[in-house]
């Protein structure tokens, strides 16, 4: 363990500032090493809450309500802001079921959640958040054109969280939390279990003092 931590210890890190041209255009971003993203998970028995995208390039396509999280934005904050703007309905989040990480270029929370308020989004309101927001059965035969098929594994495991709440066996409710800290994780490097089986997680930290960066 320890000769993992003096490994860490000799390795680079890169400072991000709050100015980054970067930062401002795409979100929070670890300067030059990922972009953090939300997407939320919404179903009603075998169907799914999906919008068709509005931005070049993949307009016309169907996606996950899903976006970038904006600076001195929470993670939860982020992905209810995403599917009002996306797909015009409020949610409350039930459970943080997936966090990914894409090797250095994004690390993405993904929810599931239920609607509390608001209305699909219809062609009438289309905007460059996205076109219009509709319920699909969730099986390929009547899935739209999707902008890609990674959302298809993420849904899966969403379906077996809400079976689960359906079937009385209350699954985990884990949201985040928002606590104050001085340093910013980047990425977990090491997973070590003592002999007393005591799990210790090393991770990898920034020097940028601040508490802007979504916990």
């Amino acid at each position: 363990m320890e000769e993992l931590k003096n490994l860490v210890m000799s390795m680079p890190t890169s400072t991000p500032t709050q100015d980054d041209p970067r930062a401002q255009k795409m979100g929070i971003r670890q300067s030059g090493n990922a972009c953090y993203v939300v997407s939320t998970i919404v179903m009603e028995g075998d169907k799914v809450l999906l919008i068709q995208e509005a931005n070049p390039g993949i307009k016309g396509l169907w996606y996950l309500p899903a976006g970038l999280i904006d600076p001195n934005e929470t993670i939860a904050t982020a992905a209810k802001r995403e599917v009002q703007e996306e797909a015009g309905v409020n949610v409350e989040l039930d459970a943080l079921i997936a966090v990914e990480c894409s090797s250095s270029e994004w690390v993405r929370f993904t929810f599931t959640g239920h609607i509390v308020g608001g209305a699909l989004k219809t062609l009438e309101k289309a905007d460059k958040e996205s076109l219009q927001a509709q319920w699909f059965t969730f099986d390929e035969q009547h899935l739209p054109r999707l902008r890609g098929d990674d959302i298809l594994r993420l849904i899966q495991l969403a379906s077996k969280w809400y079976a689960g709440c359906r079937s009385g066996c209350a699954p985990h409710r884990t949201l985040p939390a928002h606590i104050g800290h001085g340093n910013s994780s980047i990425r977990i490097v090491g997973v070590y279990r003592d002999e007393s089986s005591r799990l210790s997680v090393l991770t990898l930290k920034s020097a940028f003092k601040s508490t802007s960066y979504p916990v």
